[in-house]
């Protein structure tokens, strides 16, 4: 069994179930974004809501525009954080949950047709067959997304495909909204909005924690991708079931006769382990269980910047550098889990990735031109 260690980080085993998605979400975004954008945002999307010299609202410099967008984009997501952190703190609970379901169908039938009706157009289909395409597809898209995000009965590895497919698509949404410089600048701000988010006392993601027993766990469905670590379920139901049989018992002086046939009478309700097991995890669990459970989880948002920033890096036209931004994201998010992950604690997983992503991207698009004037300079 894959297991960490009391004040070490993941094995490798455990490592890889998260790095391997990582990686492929990162080459899908690559294929959606030079495939049917050539790497070009769009000036339409991006409308009175940012900052572009190729409009009239600019301040005249794309690298201005691009901190104020920058700059802006994360006191948006700020906000928004504190919003629903504010809506959980009150107990409304509807309020929170109809905030983050909309958002999963938003991108399930919205974000979907959008790049779908892009896609039929860039493989020159004409108007009419491009649209009838491209909203037929995203309805069947997003009617199999439903069931898999608002339904019990998908494959985990199903759920594991849509968040990665999911997250692509609002990665390259991002990609075509930002212009210029912007995506650079909200990525190195995003890098101490995570830190502060996650790990400080005031921060929404660390006291939203507070409140997760308030929701069941499948409230993660919308927000995490979760790996599961082997015979997790196993340990879930068992815990799940020890706490049924300590809260039915009346007082600590109850007899050992009592006990053991209240634990029979809760077996006896179960044909099988398996069916115990998927009753106790489903309908008992709360998300703060799951959040202590042997699974490995990664937000969708960590998915969504680790695919803007290597979207972005392709834009270099560079290769090699867009190979050093990938291995920058790998490195940092494996330093993450192995080095800096500590039993029962949640870290940020935007930092070191978005941190090495990004160095060795410059590192590799200007060590060129360093080399050259120091060769000019010494020969």
């Amino acid at each position: 069994m894959d297991s960490t260690s009391e004040c070490g980080g993941y094995t490798w085993q455990q490592s890889w179930k998260l790095l391997r998605p990582v990686m492929i979400n990162m080459l899908l975004t690559l294929a959606m974004w030079l495939g049917v954008y050539d790497g070009k945002s769009d000036a339409n999307m991006i409308g009175m809501f940012m900052l572009n010299s190729d409009s009239e609202h600019t301040t005249g410099s794309d690298l201005y525009d691009g901190l104020l967008n920058g700059i802006g984009s994360v006191v948006i997501i700020g906000l928004v954080s504190f919003v629903i952190l504010a809506l959980a703190m009150f107990d409304l609970k509807r309020i929170v949950e109809l905030w983050i379901s909309g958002s999963c169908l938003a991108v399930l039938y919205g974000v979907s047709g959008m790049f779908l009706y892009d896609l039929f157009r860039q493989i020159s289909l004409p108007y009419p067959y491009a649209e009838i395409y491209a909203i037929v597809n995203a309805l069947s898209y997003g009617t199999l997304g439903y069931q898999v995000f608002f339904t019990r009965n998908a494959e985990p590895w199903l759920h594991q495909l849509y968040v990665i497919t999911n997250c692509s698509l609002v990665s390259v949404f991002y990609l075509r909204m930002f212009p210029v410089h912007t995506a650079w600048f909200v990525l190195l701000f995003i890098i101490g909005w995570d830190w502060f988010a996650v790990l400080t006392p005031y921060g929404p993601l660390h006291l939203v924690q507070e409140k997760a027993a308030d929701y069941s766990q499948d409230i993660l469905k919308f927000l995490m991708f979760s790996a599961d670590s082997g015979d997790s379920n196993t340990k879930i139901a068992k815990n799940v079931q020890a706490e049924l049989v300590l809260k039915s018992s009346p007082t600590e002086a109850d007899s050992d006769s009592e006990n053991d046939s209240t634990e029979t009478a809760i077996e006896g309700n179960f044909d099988d382990e398996d069916e115990m097991q998927t009753s106790c995890s489903s309908e008992s669990m709360t998300a703060f269980d799951a959040f202590h459970d042997d699974r490995v989880r990664l937000g969708m948002g960590d998915f969504v910047f680790y695919g803007v920033l290597v979207g972005k890096a392709a834009c270099s036209g560079s290769i090699l550098a867009t190979t050093a931004a990938y291995s920058g994201v790998c490195i940092g998010l494996l330093l993450t889990l192995m080095v800096v992950f500590k039993r029962d604690d949640t870290v940020p997983a935007l930092p070191n990735s978005i941190a090495l992503g990004m160095l060795f991207h410059f590192a590799v698009i200007y060590g060129y031109d360093l080399v050259a004037y120091v060769s000019s300079e010494c020969f």
